[in-house]
């Protein structure tokens, strides 16, 4: 797996495709909760959302590009909450900088406090990831990856780099991803060589 399974960014198409299904009005109601405005793309390019923030530190305007999906419940006899993410690389275009992904979870027991986040009840769950994350081969180390689709358990801990895309909003406010896709990863950031020579 690699960022050049991407496909090439497309021009937009004259017509607006209009789609304001659920999750992208949910990912808009998320980012303005978050002091993060979201812009519809209305025309089929391969970009859902513009999004607007800035930098606190530096308070410089950060311009993200998002692709949005919806987790699909797998339905079972089991009572095991397996969700099926179906976004193949190959469809997301290269112009992307974060993959948004919505579960939407509704316990059998309503009572019972989910183990990532600590609350009980119906619920949704925003895994914010970086482009190129979503493209590594870590990515699937610990979910069942078909390259058709892979699987979350929603009721097991999350693993990485799942466990830091939960609820990672901050990505929108980040200018460069790198150090942060390096920390989703595990990738230690290298060492730059000492160039000067001694006397």
């Amino acid at each position: 797996m690699s960022r050049t399974m991407l496909r090439k960014a497309q021009r937009a198409k004259s017509s607006p495709c209009g789609n304001s299904d659920r999750s992208h009005e949910k990912f808009k109601k998320a980012c303005l909760n978050h002091g993060i405005l979201a812009t519809n793309n209305e025309h089929d390019n391969g970009v859902d959302f513009v999004t607007y923030s800035y930098n606190p530190q530096t308070k410089e305007k950060v311009f993200k590009t998002v692709q949005v999906t919806k987790a699909s419940l797998q339905f079972r006899k089991t009572k095991d909450n397996q969700f099926t993410i179906t976004k193949l690389l190959e469809q997301i275009s290269d112009e992307i900088d974060i993959v948004a992904i919505l579960v939407e979870f509704d316990p059998y027991d309503l009572d019972k406090k989910n183990i990532n986040s600590g609350i009980s009840g119906v619920q949704d769950f925003w895994f914010l990831i970086p482009i190129d994350v979503y493209c590594h081969k870590k990515m699937y180390q610990h979910y069942l990856n078909t390259r058709v689709s892979w699987y979350l358990n929603i009721h097991n801990k999350f693993q990485p780099p799942l466990d830091c895309a939960y609820n990672a909003w901050y990505l929108f406010d980040t200018e460069d991803l790198e150090p942060e896709t390096n920390r989703f990863l595990n990738i230690k950031p290298r060492k730059k060589r000492n160039t000067t020579t001694a006397v």
